[in-house]
């Protein structure tokens, strides 16, 4: 096509290579894209040394060197101030705290996303494990690639966790702010808002989908409204969601079993649950749950320990022995439940458990 009287290669206009040959293309220039953002930020980096050095060697107080930056950084962008100033902060962490994941990122191991995700959660550790830290995200980032934004920020505060438990990013105690709200909506509806524990929320959501598959595979509702029409037998106590297949003969009573409980796990080292550490537990799902959380289920739940397998030799080797706990709340849970997932050696691996429970580390 054509602009200006000049003429531009539709992008889009492919030749006749392979899908061998295409599929090569997008990894590379996936991987040249993380080395050319990490080049950017080096050099923003770099800029900013040399602006720092120029004030500590003039007698005359010019401008503060972090906001000079930002409005050069700015403009060499073509973008605002507020933006430039981010560019600037992450250039800065990468330069002064995580060297070796920085590295990484330059040679296009790992992307602007992991990287991103990395600063945010570690903005708050203690300046004397830097250097560990960085060591270790720095050997493991590059195979978290595929994870979502919620694993990704799993991994990265379980290794928080394991150099400095008062870095990860743990909400403060909930007993401020849990509420739960109904208001009124349109004609014939209300809508729902609350903020609850972790491990209330994990057991509402397993109790939902267990009333849910009480119905028949005939139901014409969508999983969604299903668990919407589950809140009803849920607040009568009821186990069992009324099918709408309308078939006389609905299997729904027959096949399926009643949803009595919901099973948690709960992944935490045993000093934790002991009350000798404060490192923050894992329910999965949820994400990092606070010491006094993981205290507060121990006390009324069946404990496991857990053996972390070893690790290929080229994985660092995984922390200390994990521990399994799970609570008693009613009998006859369903089988179909979910255990947690599968972890990452370091973590924990799944386990089956099919007695009632809530709870598991």
């Amino acid at each position: 096509m054509s602009l200006g009287g000049g003429i531009i290669e539709h992008v889009f206009e492919g030749g006749c290579e392979s899908d061998v040959a295409l599929i090569d293309k997008i990894s590379a220039a996936a991987r040249a894209e993380s080395v050319a953002i990490a080049a950017r930020l080096a050099a923003i980096a770099a800029l900013d040394t040399l602006r720092e050095q120029e004030l500590i060697d003039s007698i005359l107080w010019r401008t503060d060197p972090y906001e000079e930056v930002c409005a050069e950084v700015s403009a060499a962008m073509r973008i605002a101030r507020g933006r430039a100033g981010t560019q600037v902060q992450h250039a800065r962490v990468l330069r002064d705290k995580l060297p070796q994941v920085a590295a990484r990122f330059a040679v296009g191991d790992i992307d602007y996303r992991v990287v991103r995700m990395i600063i945010a959660r570690t903005g708050i550790v203690d300046e004397s494990v830097w250097a560990a830290l960085d060591a270790e995200l720095a050997g493991r980032a590059h195979r978290w690639m595929r994870f979502s934004e919620r694993q990704l920020r799993d991994r990265i505060d379980h290794w928080i966790a394991q150099h400095d438990p008062h870095g990860v990013r743990v909400p403060p105690d909930l007993a401020q702010d849990r509420f739960v709200q109904v208001d009124p909506g349109r004609p014939g509806a209300a809508t729902i808002w609350a903020n609850v524990a972790a491990e209330d929320a994990a057991a509402l959501d397993q109790r939902l989908d267990a009333i849910v598959d009480t119905v028949c595979e005939h139901d014409p509702r969508t999983r969604e409204r299903r668990r919407a029409d589950a809140i009803g037998p849920l607040a009568r106590l009821e186990a069992q969601l009324v099918c709408r297949c309308g078939r006389e003969e609905c299997p729904a009573t027959q096949k399926r079993a009643a949803a009595d409980a919901a099973v948690l796990h709960v992944l935490a080292q045993r000093a934790t649950v002991d009350g000798t550490s404060d490192a923050p537990g894992y329910l999965p799902g949820y994400g990092i749950l606070p010491a006094e959380s993981v205290r507060n289920l121990a006390g009324r739940a069946t404990i496991k320990p857990v053996r972390v397998p070893a690790p290929p030799r080229d994985q660092p080797a995984p922390p200390p022995t994990q521990t399994a706990t799970s609570s008693r709340v009613q009998p006859n849970p369903p089988s179909r439940l979910k255990p947690p997932m599968d972890m990452s050696p370091g973590t924990a691996r799944r386990w089956h458990c099919r007695s009632s429970s809530v709870g598991g580390i």
